[in-house]
């Protein structure tokens, strides 16, 4: 296992780091030899000459050749091991290095602090930033899915940017709310609000199970916790990451449906079985071209053959695109340390009318005084907008392929002809689906902003530290929901035959609005020993913490607009009232 970690420590070294290697003349060359704290040979070690660009690695004795003059420095750069700087004094040398144990340990954030992920192995599940981006899920939850032991994810709906369930602990309840506890940087927040955050900003995600991980939150880590760690800047060169990816899907395993020879068929056969003739208002629907029958039988039966065969799926549902793009500058210095990033995300449903779109911003900074004194800020800012299905999937399924989408004398000259130009079922009690999704708007508007600044001092002793946060989390969300009137009787086949009422005129439209609007803040003030002697370490943590929730909300609605336009798809246009109600709250601990 050591040497194929060895040999691809090697090829990663190769992918990543350019280097000028030392020439052969032996002129001011040094040699020498790296080993680990057991004198174990390193293979692979990036050998630096510090402000330079020459370099070479060790081979697979841990010896390295380079071009080096006497007072230079060389920098020793192995993953899993602290970066080691030593001054050339000479044609040889000998360097040890020390194993970085943060690394090699994973400590993991738990708490109000921080742990070795092998004391609490069982009660703790870790996955990286880089894995959550790999999934090219829309938001963090979802992303979750399969990557958590033990963590129960199911996705709530098929359509763009929805979150998902996760349990942590199972279904324990059918009475309860199990949603776990999410913790953003230090600051709880909402799960809608967590799933703003871009998932490229995630520097890592635990997920807290057992009691003994979850304790310190009360009975609110009742149900498990989330731990989610947004990125920050690292001292060294700026970095600067653009990226950009392109996708689309399309449904699978579709439902077919009988086309309108197929359910002719099965219809006729069914009332000969009952030793019944079919009836003349099924066999004129199937004949339906718009404008009348065309020759009859004796019987007054339409000869022609079948006009419309409508495959609903086929008419709502499309190739849904998916594209996105993503900004990031990192880096700072020995003092200063910066995190910057910008994204985009325009997602299509695979049903059409159904979209999400999301911009967010983050700024992360952190500035070291001395060695006892840090500051530090996190802000997150999410716009999301998306539109709702505006009937479900089954409804897509059940009408009759008998009707046509467009009913063909739909006068184009009617100032609301955009919603009076769909044909009504005729055979099947359900509505219309394309004009359905295109008659109704629902669209939700998100819009948060979350943030922490904090102060950590050192007290003088090793493994000492004092801290003090301020976090916050300010979501706002605003519904509309928008149902058109419309009227296709005059449009109607002449035999008005349609069975489902409710898809042939809607005499009032309506507008209705709900709004929320939230504030919640936590003032965390902690006091933490953590020191090593020998093969033992001492870990504790003592503190206070004051939050607050506070919030309100309101849901009007009112009917019979002067007309359809989107200018008027506002409440205050309504002439005739109709529901509101509003709640406020306030919840301190």
């Amino acid at each position: 296992m050591m040497k194929l970690w060895q040999f691809l420590s090697v090829i990663l070294i190769l992918s990543i780091s350019p280097l000028e290697i030392s020439g052969q003349n032996n002129s001011g060359i040094v040699s020498g030899s790296v080993f680990n704290s057991g004198q174990e040979p390193l293979v692979g070690v990036s050998v630096f000459v510090k402000g330079t660009n020459i370099g070479t690695m060790t081979d697979a004795d841990g010896r390295f050749s380079v071009k080096a003059e006497n007072g230079q420095n060389l920098e020793f750069r192995y993953i899993g091991y602290d970066t080691k700087v030593v001054t050339v004094n000479g044609k040889t040398m000998s360097v040890t290095m020390s194993e970085n144990q943060v690394i090699l340990d994973d400590v993991v954030v738990i708490g109000y602090g921080t742990q070795k992920k092998s004391d609490l192995t069982g009660s703790l599940s870790s996955v990286k930033g880089e894995d959550i981006v790999k999934t090219g899920d829309t938001n963090i939850t979802q992303s979750l899915q399969g990557k958590a032991p033990g963590v129960y994810v199911t996705s709530n709906s098929g359509t763009p940017g929805a979150g998902a369930t996760i349990r942590i602990r199972g279904y324990g309840s059918i009475s309860t709310d199990l949603t776990p506890l999410y913790v953003v940087d230090g600051q709880p927040m909402e799960e809608s609000s967590v799933n703003t955050i871009n998932p490229i900003d995630i520097e890592n995600i635990e997920v807290l199970k057992d009691a003994s991980a979850t304790a310190i939150y009360g009975s609110r880590g009742a149900n498990g916790v989330i731990l989610i760690t947004t990125k920050k800047g690292k001292s060294g060169k700026t970095s600067i990451t653009f990226d950009a990816s392109f996708g689309w899907s399309n449904a699978i395993n579709r439902v077919h449906m009988m086309n309108s020879d197929q359910l002719y068929s099965f219809l006729e056969e069914a009332y000969e079985n009952d030793g019944m003739r079919m009836p003349r208002n099924i066999t004129r629907l199937y004949h339906l071209d718009g404008e009348g029958l065309g020759p009859v039988d004796e019987y007054g039966e339409p000869t022609d053959i079948n006009v419309y065969d409508t495959d609903w799926w086929n008419e709502t549902t499309q190739t849904a695109f998916k594209h996105s793009y993503n900004l990031s500058v990192s880096g700072g210095t020995d003092k200063l340390t910066s995190h910057f990033s910008i994204g985009y995300l325009n997602q299509e449903g695979i049903v059409m009318t159904s979209d999400y779109e999301r911009i967010t911003l983050r700024v992360n900074n952190e500035y070291k005084f001395n060695k006892w004194i840090t500051i530090g800020q996190t802000l997150g800012a999410a716009y999301v907008k998306s539109h709702d299905l505006n009937t479900p999937i089954n409804e897509i399924l059940l009408p009759d392929p008998f009707s046509p989408i467009y009913a063909k004398n739909a006068d184009k000259q009617d100032p609301n002809y955009e919603f009076n130009k769909y044909m009504g079922s005729q055979y099947s009690y359900y509505s219309n689906p394309v004009a359905k999704l295109n008659r109704q708007k629902k669209e939700h508007l998100n819009r948060n902003i979350d943030g922490t600044a904090y102060l950590n001092i050192n007290l003088g002793l090793k493994g000492l530290d004092f801290k003090t946060m301020l976090g916050f989390e300010l979501p706002e969300y605003t519904y509309t929901k928008f149902n058109p009137f419309f009227d296709l009787r005059p449009n109607d086949t002449p035999y008005n035959m349609c069975t489902n009422v409710e898809s042939k005129f809607l005499l009032e439209n309506s507008v209705a609005n709900t709004s929320s609007t939230e504030l919640n803040y936590t003032f965390q003030n902690t006091l933490s020993y953590n020191n090593q002697f020998g093969k033992h370490s001492i870990s504790a943590v003592a503190g206070f913490t004051w939050e607050a929730y506070t919030g309100r909300s309101f849901t009007a609605e009112r009917l019979n607009t002067p007309s359809n336009s989107d200018a008027f798809q506002i409440v205050g246009a309504g002439t005739k009232e109709g529901t509101s109600t509003g709640s406020r709250y306030e919840n301190y601990s």
